[in-house]
């Protein structure tokens, strides 16, 4: 299972960077690169597609890993573990404060770092949340909510994920999309659509309504849709 798993370091003392690195190739990790400064590990989060990283705290003399964290949550979507000289209460607060997967203390132990990557690599799998879908869209990733989606709709080998705020496109088919999401109440309602029931209004005819859209309707799936739907608002 660890060789597959791709590890990033940022960690600006060469000589704990370079231990580090020894320690997770002996456990077979892939280390994918390591970095002494922001800008490298933000082009190196981008760019390399890590599965985990690991974060010195204080880096240029800042908080520079707790900046980081905050990016991997909102942009990259990966866990992150700190590792820090400083267990003092106001270090300790602010690291917290980002939800790392897990906070390490140097000196480095290494059966603690190897067991600190397997537990929160199971843990961000388990909670990878069948409720979040995550999309690349160049260099950056994004979080959408399943239950946020509106409708998915195919455009040739592109698919666009529709929720109230955005559009989204994917290279991906648009059955393949679907299985990915994984959600029941994302049902087919025409060749091209896939809409979550749950934010129909109304269907009339051979249109479904949902905010201000306007969806057709198949007649191949009209019977099933409209029975779902009359259930849904039946129990609302």
């Amino acid at each position: 299972m660890n060789r597959k798993i791709k590890v990033l370091i940022g960690e600006d003392d060469v000589f704990i960077a370079e231990y580090l690195r020894k320690v997770l190739l002996s456990f077979e990790y892939n280390v994918v690169g390591v970095f002494s400064n922001k800008q490298d590990i933000l082009d190196g989060l981008a760019n390399l597609n890590p599965d985990i990283a690991l974060l010195d705290i204080k880096m240029e003399n800042q908080y520079t890993g707790i900046e980081i964290g905050e990016f991997i949550n909102s942009e990259i979507h990966i866990p992150y573990i700190f590792i820090s000289a400083h267990s003092d209460k106001k270090t300790l607060e602010k690291a917290l404060l980002g939800k790392p997967a897990a906070y390490i203390l140097k000196p480095i132990n290494e059966q603690e770092v190897n067991i600190a990557i397997r537990l929160a690599i199971e843990k961000f799998a388990n909670s990878t949340e069948k409720n979040v879908f995550v999309v690349k869209e160049g260099y950056k990733h994004f979080k959408i909510l399943v239950k946020d989606i509106l409708f998915v709709k195919a455009d040739n080998i592109y698919s666009e994920i529709y929720t109230p705020k955005n559009k989204t496109v994917v290279r991906k088919a648009l059955k393949q999309l679907v299985e990915e999401l994984n959600y029941n109440n994302i049902i087919q309602v025409h060749r091209s659509f896939f809409v979550n029931i749950e934010h129909i209004t109304q269907i009339k005819g051979n249109i479904i309504y949902l905010n201000h859209y306007e969806i057709p309707l198949s007649r191949k799936f009209k019977d099933e849709v409209s029975k779902l739907f009359l259930e849904r608002t039946s129990f609302s």
